[in-house]
């Protein structure tokens, strides 16, 4: 065997390796261990099923509650965690009953993006009937920002708008936690 066979050789098991480990990854497992850290924050997703579809965990049809408040039904999240890049994406959420101030609105997509590349931070994207939403979630820095490009029917929010600044670009929401 030549040294670039053998480069060739190590490059494929390196990736057969990993592979499999994006297969064989306990994701079920994994998604119990969350819940549980979720819980001591009192966050609880409730009443979904989980499907582990091998590259990725499906959780159709839950309820997510912060501190007792229904706050979302969620429709479907997909994470997938592949370790080098990772993905959350959640479609159909619609806001829970006991947010009567937020009635009406609803979100169909948001995606949460996480690579090795920039491992402190995570990019955020969504879009509903409130309108657009692109942003970074700084994770050394303890800092959320946001543009978002509001709908008529956000616009309506006052209250929402209020925590809002306008830019050439659109809305911006800056905070840190």
């Amino acid at each position: 065997m030549t040294r670039m066979q053998k480069i060739v050789f190590g490059l494929f098991l390196a990736l057969l390796f990993y592979i499999s480990f994006i297969l064989f990854l306990p994701k079920e497992a994994l998604w119990y261990q969350a819940e549980r850290f979720m819980k001591k924050a009192e966050i609880v997703m409730d009443q979904e099923e989980l499907h582990d579809r091998y590259i990725d965990l499906a959780l159709r049809d839950g309820t997510l509650y912060i501190q007792g408040f229904e706050v979302a039904r969620i429709g479907q999240i997909t994470i997938s965690p592949w370790l080098i890049a990772n993905r959350v994406k959640m479609e159909r959420l619609f806001i829970g009953n006991d947010l009567k101030m937020l009635k009406g609105m609803s979100v169909t997509s948001v995606s949460l993006s996480h690579s090795l590349l920039t491992a402190t931070h995570v990019t955020i994207a969504a879009q509903g009937n409130f309108g657009t939403l692109e942003g970074d979630l700084d994770l050394f820095e303890g800092q959320i920002e946001l543009l978002i490009k509001p709908s008529p029917l956000l616009k309506s929010k006052a209250f929402l708008m209020r925590q809002l600044r306008k830019d050439k670009e659109g809305y911006r929401f800056v905070r840190k936690f």
